[in-house]
């Protein structure tokens, strides 16, 4: 009660009956006074109803400008300040003071009623919020001067922000699911075709060493044929050589016969030689025989075995081609060996960058999209004039994952950049996968 009165003084009158003095002073009935009210530091000019308990006014004033001018109170109609009703009982020392008009604070204008009393100053608006966001709030005072009362801001904002940083929470996580699914699945796509190639490579490789081997039995099967035909001729040369031999050795041993000459003695000696070196080379026929046939076996032998060797050198060449083709694809299976463990790496690597981005998604496939998070109230205690640039402290309700009860979790508040607490709840949701 100290912080009302009359500073300038007041017009006082009683009367039981109206009327008017001969200076033409309008006397009016019942207690009346006029002057200047002062109430918490806002000074008034009214006309108020006066009796021994205390007294009542109402009165239209001027508008009103509280907490550093961030709360301004106008009246319903331009041009016209509140309407300012005051109580104040003398013997119980009580004072109620309601004030009537639209009130304007953080861009919110509201009408509304003022309520001053002993516990405060007190004032409920609703509306959007530095012209952003709709929001309702109840703002408090400790009972002081109006003009310096430091308020205090206290309340929630409506479905359409809540519904926004829900949708973009939401789209933000899909967004990133979908990234890390795109990605992963392109490195999977590179692994699995790399995968097919190499397999494709190696089955033709396992063909070309098929045919390798294939060449390589041949030759040892022509192989194992000249060798064959080399004991072959070697037998047969053996023989030939045997018989030839044979032929020297009978034809050193018999001598050769000679015509015979002389006398007749001589000539019968002569003839008994010859008959007998006939007798001895007799079977030098047989033998030779035996040479021409061992001559054409050994002929036969050697034209096998070049037979035999030409195939061996034919074959050999197979080989050595088939060995050239299998080298090569085998150089190419251990390039795609190479190549698909690199991209095994690349896909590991990946799967490692986007493992928050894949956590989503295998998230999403259970809970669905709309399970993510689910915000149930954004809500803010705070001064007033912390709330000025749009951003400060605040709480929100939100349910992750369709699990259990809401958590009630800090979050600054950012109206003009609702980016913010976004990246702020979609850290939240990462924290939880």
């Amino acid at each position: 009660m100290k912080d009302s009165g009359f500073p300038q003084g007041a017009t006082v009158s009683v009367a039981s009956k109206g009327h008017t003095l001969q200076n033409g002073v309008e006397i009016k009935d019942g207690f009346y006074f006029k002057g200047t009210l002062d109430i918490l530091g806002y000074q008034l000019a009214a006309e108020c109803s006066l009796s021994t308990t205390g007294f009542l006014i109402d009165m239209t004033s001027d508008p009103i400008k509280l907490a550093g001018n961030l709360v301004s109170i106008n009246g319903l109609q331009n041009g016209v300040g509140p309407r300012v009703k005051a109580d104040v009982n003398w013997t119980t020392l009580k004072a109620k003071i309601l004030i009537q008009g639209s009130v304007n604070v953080l861009g919110i204008t509201s009408t509304t009623d003022v309520q001053i009393n002993t516990t405060g100053i007190h004032i409920s608006v609703g509306g959007k919020m530095l012209n952003l966001y709709e929001s309702d709030l109840t703002l408090t005072a400790a009972y002081e001067s109006l003009s310096t009362a430091s308020f205090r801001a206290k309340g929630s904002f409506r479905q359409r922000l809540v519904t926004k940083l829900r949708d973009d929470v939401k789209n933000t996580l899909n967004n990133l699911a979908q990234t890390a699914t795109k990605k992963i699945d392109a490195e999977k796509t590179k692994v699995s075709n790399q995968q097919n190639k190499l397999d494709n490579l190696k089955r033709k490789l396992e063909a070309e060493k098929s045919k390798f081997n294939k060449a390589s039995s041949d030759v040892d099967a022509a192989r194992r044929k000249v060798d064959d035909q080399k004991k072959k001729v070697t037998a047969a040369q053996s023989k030939f050589n045997k018989a030839n031999n044979d032929i020297g050795k009978l034809k050193n041993k018999c001598g050769e016969t000679k015509k015979c000459k002389g006398n007749p003695v001589k000539k019968a000696k002569c003839k008994v030689r010859n008959a007998a070196i006939k007798t001895c080379r007799a079977p030098l026929s047989g033998i030779q025989r035996t040479l021409n046939t061992v001559k054409k076996s050994l002929d036969a032998a050697k034209l096998a075995l070049r037979g035999a060797e030409s195939t061996l050198s034919g074959v050999s060449a197979v080989v050595r081609k088939a060995q050239v083709v299998v080298d090569a694809a085998q150089k190419l299976v251990d390039g795609a060996s190479t190549t698909l463990e690199g991209y095994k790496r690349t896909l590991s690597a990946v799967e490692r960058a986007q493992r928050v981005g894949a956590n989503v998604a295998s998230k999403i496939t259970s809970v669905t999209l709309g399970g993510l998070i689910n915000i149930h109230e954004l809500s803010f205690d705070v001064q007033l004039s912390a709330m000025q640039g749009g951003s400060f402290a605040g709480k929100i309700k939100v349910t992750f994952f369709n699990n259990g009860n809401p958590l009630t979790l800090s979050l600054q508040i950012s109206l003009k950049n609702p980016a913010a607490m976004v990246t702020k709840l979609v850290n939240e949701v990462k924290k939880r996968l």
